[in-house]
């Protein structure tokens, strides 16, 4: 039962840490390079392409490719970045020491910014310090707190979990 609750923990832990680094750093300038860029302000679409790496804060985000929609307000409602050649991959760093905190990589990262959900799809891991989750499908629901890794076709998820060191 520890170890369920433990595992529980650290999978919501190591997911919140993905979506609460962009609330954290919200009060920063997004910077988005790409080899190529197209945004339709009409439409609310931007799409960056080509070694794309976006920075906000302590926060980065890596992409072959990335696509923003924007809600009739201009904010923006929902970001896919899709790893083509590698998998997308987002780290975030702690503040005081530049040490990377977080690193998860998948196929694709979708963010949902108004509905407070993160999925990772396509042979997903968060890695936190040196636990590790694994599968092909991770979806982060911030507002409840929730992690759900559905059943898929694709595979099995896994967590490895270090042992508390101080408990030793």
């Amino acid at each position: 039962m520890f170890l369920l609750r433990r595992l529980l923990l650290l999978l919501c832990a190591s997911l919140s840490t993905v979506c609460h680094a962009l609330p954290t750093d919200a009060g920063q300038t997004m910077h988005i390079t790409a080899n190529s860029t197209s945004f339709n302000y009409k439409k609310g679409t931007g799409i960056y392409e080509g070694n794309v790496i976006v920075t906000q804060g302590k926060t980065r985000l890596e992409a072959d490719r990335l696509i923003t929609r924007n809600n009739l307000q201009h904010k923006i409602q929902q970001v896919l970045a899709y790893g083509l050649k590698q998998r997308a991959h987002y780290m975030t760093y702690l503040s005081e020491t530049d040490t990377l905190q977080l690193n998860a990589e998948a196929e694709i990262i979708r963010f949902y910014p108004f509905r407070s959900l993160v999925v990772l799809e396509g042979n997903a891991s968060v890695r936190h310090g040196e636990d590790l989750f694994e599968g092909p499908v991770a979806i982060y629901d911030m507002k409840n707190q929730t992690v759900n890794a559905p059943h898929s076709k694709n595979g099995r998820s896994k967590i490895l979990i270090q042992p508390d060191r101080e408990a030793l």
